[in-house]
């Protein structure tokens, strides 16, 4: 605890009293005590985001949930609604070129957040698989920290095999067809590319004028 968070040494000097009282009382009064530490720690945890942030809980996947919130809810689009009227079939296959590309970047960010989060979890995963904590009022913090530690559990543990490859695969299709794209964009701009070059030498003094 910081030296100058006067307020938290207060409370955590009254909470280490009432636990100390709560030992030594019998009957009534230590089931008194006892509910009255229940609301204290649970009051503590709804105010959780004022902890110093050396101690707070889910300090290490804060970052990484302010740009997991728009990855979590698949359906919506970053930038491409495939559901956005004036689309037509005669687009020449672009309207789908950025469907792949969107939902496809989309999927490669999620991946590169889930390795952070795998390699920075630390203390958070206890906190997020603690069976008490999810009793009391998580917050948004604490639900996107169960989700992202949730999708790290599906992409890296053994223990559901056949998610894990189906996801995995899911990707790797996703990365194919994403080349496909980009190569077929590529060759695209390798064309006009050509033709602005030819145009230009063909303007009187290299187009200047």
């Amino acid at each position: 605890m910081e030296p100058t968070d006067t307020l938290g040494q207060w409370m955590a000097h009254y909470l280490a009293e009432r636990l100390q009282d709560a030992e030594k009382a019998a009957g009534p009064e230590k089931a008194s005590l006892e509910r009255e530490l229940f609301d204290l720690i649970l009051q503590l945890w709804k105010h959780r985001g004022n902890i110093p942030g050396h101690r707070r809980p889910f300090r290490e996947t804060d970052d990484l949930a302010d740009k997991l919130r728009t990855l979590i809810d698949r359906s919506r689009p970053w930038y491409f609604d495939p559901d956005a009227r004036g689309a037509s079939h005669s687009s020449g296959g672009w309207i789908d070129k950025a469907r792949t590309v969107d939902r496809t970047a989309r999927d490669l960010i999620g991946c590169c957040i889930k390795h952070a989060v795998a390699e920075t979890s630390g203390e958070d995963a206890a906190w997020a698989d603690d069976s008490v904590a999810q009793q009391l009022d998580d917050g948004e913090d604490a639900r996107l920290a169960r989700v992202l530690f949730t999708d790290v559990k599906i992409l890296f543990e053994g223990e559901t095999p056949q998610r894990r490859g189906l996801e995995l695969k899911r990707l790797r299709d996703g990365i194919d067809a994403l080349l496909e794209v980009a190569s077929g964009i590529r060759q695209e701009l390798d064309i006009e590319i050509t033709a602005t070059e030819q145009s230009a030498e063909a303007e009187p003094d290299g187009g200047t004028a």
